[in-house]
């Protein structure tokens, strides 16, 4: 909801909420948080890489990868 009233505030402290609920889910799931902000990181590096190359991921476009955020 805050995202859609432009609450920019609400919105960051909601997203904090829900991504520490996700991190209780990975914990009782056996999953180790550092292993997805790692994939998070990678995702976010390779975005940057392409940008800076260039190339812009676009579908039916001359890259795809599921790294992509």
């Amino acid at each position: 909801m805050h995202v859609m009233i432009n609450d920019r505030h609400g919105f960051v402290r909601e997203s904090a909420s829900f991504l520490l609920i996700l991190e209780k889910i990975w914990k009782a799931r056996g999953l180790n948080s550092e292993q997805v902000w790692a994939e998070i990181g990678e995702r976010i590096r390779l975005a940057e890489e392409l940008r800076a190359k260039g190339i812009r991921p676009r579908k039916g476009g001359q890259y795809r990868s599921t790294k992509l955020p």
